[in-house]
């Protein structure tokens, strides 16, 4: 739903909004930075993200890294990833990395990253995976990445294949359509064949 509402607002900008709708962008932004309660800030970041506000980006960087609640803080990076915020990858991905020192804020890191489903994000997720860090939370990131995870993942297991064992790989096989599955398959082992038939 906020990926065809942000496809349906790219291009925009402001100056595209009708009248409602920017009235509905301030009044949420005002909602996500001032509201004295955590749950109407948290609501307000949903919101954005259902909604497809990009325009409203900055304000949940600055919710992100500002605001007193944790709830909120994480209602704000999950609705930049889901807004596809590309400028924040550096962010997410240094948390991620920082899982020895900050366990809640690598979770925080690996949610966003999934929805972000940038190519950079998916060797942090998978980093994660082969160190064993939390299999249940990297599974479900990388399954929520889909398809854009599975050409990463096969590298991964082909350089080290004790990997395919791990029941986070057969959680983010099983999650993918069968079809497409097979395609990729198809297509890496003729790519592979013809590369060995011209050495």
């Amino acid at each position: 739903r906020a990926l065809r509402a942000v496809r349906a607002r790219l291009g925009k900008g402001t100056a595209g909004l009708t009248p409602a709708e920017l009235e509905s962008l301030a009044n949420l932004k005002q909602s996500l930075l001032e509201a004295s309660r955590k749950e109407s800030r948290v609501g307000a970041a949903h919101t954005l993200a259902e909604q497809g506000f990009l325009e409203a980006i900055p304000y949940l960087r600055a919710s992100f890294l500002g605001d007193v609640s944790s709830d909120v803080r994480e209602a704000a990076a999950h609705a930049l990833g889901q807004l596809g915020d590309t400028e924040s990858l550096d962010t997410f991905v240094a948390m991620l990395k920082a899982r020895a020192e900050d366990h809640q804020g690598a979770k925080l890191g690996a949610y966003a990253l999934a929805h972000l489903g940038d190519i950079r994000g998916i060797d942090a997720l998978l980093d994660a995976w082969v160190e064993g860090w939390l299999p249940a939370v990297v599974s479900e990131s990388m399954r929520h990445v889909g398809m854009a995870a599975f050409e990463p993942l096969l590298e991964r297991i082909e350089r080290q294949p004790e990997l395919v064992k791990r029941k986070a790989a057969l959680n983010v096989v099983e999650s993918l359509q069968p079809h497409d599955v097979a395609e990729a398959l198809i297509a890496r082992a003729t790519a592979q064949k013809d590369a060995a038939d011209f050495t």
